[in-house]
């Protein structure tokens, strides 16, 4: 199997890996914040929520 380059990669490529890359930050996020009920964790867990919609603008 060969491999892609970093040139031959799409933008479209890159944009799909970094939504797919946000969607498991949040998840994550939103796990450790459900099993440790950490203000922090929320505040951030939102944070991640707003950044990756205005990624995506």
């Amino acid at each position: 199997m060969k491999w892609p380059t970093l040139q031959s990669l799409m933008p479209q490529r890159w944009l799909m890996a970094s939504a797919a890359v946000a969607l498991v930050t949040i998840v994550l996020k939103t796990a450790a914040w459900y099993i440790t009920a950490s203000v922090g964790l929320l505040a951030s867990d939102v944070q991640a929520h707003f950044d990756e919609k205005k990624d995506l603008i």
